[in-house]
């Protein structure tokens, strides 16, 4: 695979003055030299990265902005009244 230019075949989507780019990427493999315990040069090379990138609009219905993420839910009740609607239970299986 060669390394494409951003957005060479994908579409490019404004966002606060820079620019998400869709398509297919590769990172090109990173070379490591170092010298070796007993004094001799070495290297190392890890393997090409290849990443599609894909937008999050998924069907064509779908908003074109952004949506929210969901807040946390929250209970009704106090810790005390589950940790007993909980033991109670327990304690009448154990008493039975």
């Amino acid at each position: 695979m060669v390394p494409k230019k951003a957005g060479e075949n994908g579409s490019q989507t404004p966002l606060c003055n820079f620019y998400i780019y869709t398509g297919e990427y590769v990172i090109p493999p990173v070379v490591v030299k170092y010298i070796g315990e007993k004094g001799e040069a070495k290297q190392i090379s890890s393997n090409k990265i290849s990443i599609f990138v894909e937008s999050v609009k998924s069907k064509p219905s779908d908003k074109d902005d952004i949506r929210d993420i969901k807040s946390p839910l929250y209970l009704s009740h106090s810790f005390w009244f589950y940790f007993l609607l909980i033991l109670f239970p327990l304690l009448m299986i154990g008493a039975g």
